[in-house]
C-alpha cells in the first residue's frame, strides 16, 4: 500500500489581519462611511471576532491612515482618498507577492536538499544490497525502495 504525501495546511490567518481585511471592506464598500465614528462594540457584533484583534487591525489601519484617531474623541473612519489607498493596496500586494515567492524559494531549497539527503541514501543502502548479493543485485528484488 503507497503512502499518500501529506499536503502541508494552508496557513493560517491571524485574527488580527481577518479583522482588517474585514474593516477594510466595509471601508471600501462605504457600509462604513468616511467621517463616522468608529463603535468596537459593533464591529465585534458585525465581524464576530474578538475585541484583542478588532484592536489590533484598528490601530494599522490608523498607522496607514484608514482611520483617524482622535484625542478624547476615538476612532473615526478618514475621508477615502482613492489615490492614496490605492497606492496602499498596490504596496502591499507587492509585498505579499515578495513574501510569498520568497518563502516559495526557501521551501523548494529545503526540498531539494531533502531529496538530494533521500538520494544518497538510497544510492548507499543500493551499493550495500549489491556488494552483499550473491547475484550482484540483479535478481530483481529491491530492497531499497523504487
Amino acid at each position: 500500500m503507497l503512502a499518500q504525501p501529506i499536503k502541508p495546511a494552508p496557513p493560517k490567518l491571524r485574527a488580527a489581519d481577518i479583522a482588517y481585511d474585514a474593516i477594510e471592506s466595509m471601508i471600501v464598500t462605504l457600509q462604513l462611511k468616511p467621517g463616522t465614528p468608529i463603535v468596537e462594540s459593533e464591529l465585534v457584533e458585525i465581524t464576530g471576532l474578538g475585541r484583542t484583534p478588532l484592536r489590533e487591525a484598528l490601530m494599522r489601519m490608523s498607522s496607514n491612515g484608514l482611520i483617524i484617531q482622535l484625542p478624547r474623541r476615538g476612532l473615526i473612519i478618514s475621508d477615502i482618498e482613492a489615490a492614496e489607498h490605492m497606492t496602499l493596496i498596490e504596496t502591499r500586494r507587492v509585498i505579499e507577492r515578495l513574501i510569498a515567492s520568497s518563502a516559495a524559494r526557501a521551501r523548494n531549497a529545503a526540498a531539494s536538499q531533502g531529496y538530494l539527503k533521500l538520494r544518497r541514501q538510497d544510492d548507499g543502502c543500493r551499493q550495500t544490497w549489491r556488494s552483499r548479493s550473491v547475484y550482484g543485485g540483479r535478481s530483481g528484488a529491491r530492497p531499497c525502495g523504487p
